[in-house]
């Protein structure tokens, strides 16, 4: 079992005070490997991880948007790198070190370092130089590892006609909704599936699901919910005296 070792100049970082940040980087150290690796194929050098944006949403207790926020603070102050496929994520921890204290090192010094990790980790292997070439065939939602959104999967595996998913997709990127969206979102969707509309002749009027994301047909006014329910409350509404009269 091994350990990692944390400067006190850790309190002077420009995010120290976010604890989420904090929280979600001690993880990934935690997470990193310390000797050089192989994982299905590849290699992991000493100081990587390999993970998801569900994976630090789930152990870490952030939303997956958060998630994503605090990856770019790390990138953007030299805490870490990040490369990414469609199934996950490899980041580079480039303080990752149990040998040399960083407060030991000058700030030239620390600069030094982090640019060698990041030249370690952009050297051209078989396997980045293939990540390169498909990369701007690839979605951008896909290079992100959106398909493991949670909250897109509620979505799609609620949606009645499930078509396109690739498209669906990135126009929920597009949409890139919050967990009080998201909530709106599903609840409007599990209304519309009720309704006159999408339940006569057998779903045929269903919208695409990523027509419905791009029109926001979330926003629409509710509808009946179909004709035996509009027929059961008309009849609701009717006095006693209309029941009556047919009598008379």
């Amino acid at each position: 079992m091994g350990f990692v070792q944390l400067s006190d100049n850790l309190t002077n970082w420009e995010w120290f005070d976010d604890k989420n940040t904090v929280y979600v980087y001690l993880w990934l150290l935690l997470r990193a490997e310390w000797r050089a690796t192989r994982y299905r194929g590849m290699e992991i050098e000493r100081g990587q991880v390999i993970t998801t944006y569900t994976e630090i949403s789930e152990k870490c207790g952030v939303t997956i948007r958060q998630a994503r926020t605090i990856l770019d603070r790390l990138k953007t102050t030299g805490k870490a790198t990040v490369k990414t496929t469609s199934k996950f994520s490899i980041i580079t921890m480039l303080e990752y070190d149990c040998n040399v204290k960083s407060d030991s090192l000058s700030d030239s010094q620390m600069t030094d370092k982090r640019q060698t990790a990041r030249q370690s980790n952009d050297k051209p292997t078989l396997y980045n130089t293939n990540i390169q070439n498909t990369k701007e065939q690839t979605p951008r939602a896909a290079r992100e590892g959106l398909e493991d959104d949670v909250n897109f999967e509620k979505f799609w595996s609620s949606y009645p006609k499930k078509i396109a998913k690739q498209q669906a997709l990135n126009a929920w990127n597009k949409i890139n909704p919050d967990e009080e969206l998201t909530a709106k979102i599903l609840a409007s969707l599990e209304r519309q599936k009720k309704s006159v509309q999408w339940t006569k002749d057998n779903g045929q009027y269903i919208p695409y699901p990523v027509t419905w994301l791009n029109g926001k047909r979330w926003e629409d006014e509710p509808q009946e919910t179909n004709e035996n329910e509009k027929h059961n409350r008309d009849i609701s509404k009717r006095s006693k005296s209309d029941w009556l009269a047919g009598f008379i």
